[in-house]
């Protein structure tokens, strides 16, 4: 979650939201790509640690992770979790350039950056030859609304935009997809008709019928491989050469 949305929802209950649970399983794709293995982690743009907490104690591969490092500019001062794993650590500032990752996780990010190539390739530094990178965006730009402006978005994206914005770097496409197709045209009714001066974010735990129904829907669409045409995001996964 956006650190911008810490007070819509409890730190601990927001991991049961529809969204982030079937992020989660983004995360887990990605991870599946290294292999059968004993993997380091970096995620640029953490958060709230939600993906860290997940890899702490729910993530099928906990057991094989040996050290995850959750960085964020925007991390209040003493701010905390107490579900995470001693392998897991939050920070504002970017590990030594000496040390490489496995994964590099930047999920909702470059949409918030004026030149996003730059820090990626940057950020690409810290990945190992081989490693795997997963990038989400927020996808189509008929879908920007007041919540954009709030989170401070720059640009939504398509498949094909975030691969011209991935050009020309040391990386090779392994997975490039939308996720939450199921949702658009009521996300596209919401923000352009019915809340289209709203000054508040989107990320609200619904009721727990409507919440389940809508993971399960995100479940079976990520078990299918995602969608061509349409989505809410962009979930792009990528081997550095």
């Amino acid at each position: 979650m956006d650190l911008k949305e810490i007070n819509n929802m409890d730190l601990y209950r927001e991991k049961e939201h529809w969204w982030i649970k079937t992020r989660f399983l983004y995360l887990d794709k990605a991870i599946s790509k290294i292999g059968d293995r004993p993997f380091s982690l970096l995620e640029i743009g953490s958060g709230t640690g939600q993906n860290l907490s997940y890899l702490s104690n729910d993530s099928k591969f906990r057991d094989q992770l040996q050290v995850a490092i959750g960085v964020d500019i925007s991390l209040p001062d003493g701010f905390g979790r107490n579900d995470l794993s001693s392998k897991v650590s939050m920070t504002k500032e970017m590990p030594d350039k000496t040390k490489l990752f496995d994964v590099l996780v930047v999920m909702d990010v470059i949409e918030h950056v004026d030149h996003p190539k730059e820090l990626l390739k940057q950020w690409l530094q810290s990945l190992k030859p081989n490693g795997i990178l997963l990038v989400t965006v927020p996808a189509f730009q008929s879908l920007w609304s007041n919540h954009d402006v709030l989170l401070g978005h720059r640009r939504r994206y398509t498949r094909h935009s975030l691969e011209v914005e991935l050009e020309g770097l040391p990386i090779v496409k392994l997975y490039n997809r939308y996720a939450f197709s199921f949702v658009f045209p009521l996300v596209w009714l919401a923000r352009k008709v019915i809340k289209k001066q709203s000054n508040e974010t989107d990320l609200k735990l619904p009721p727990s019928l409507v919440n389940g129904i809508l993971y399960f829907l995100g479940k079976v669409e990520r078990m299918l491989g995602g969608d061509f045409l349409l989505g809410t995001s962009v979930v792009g996964i990528f081997r550095k050469i």
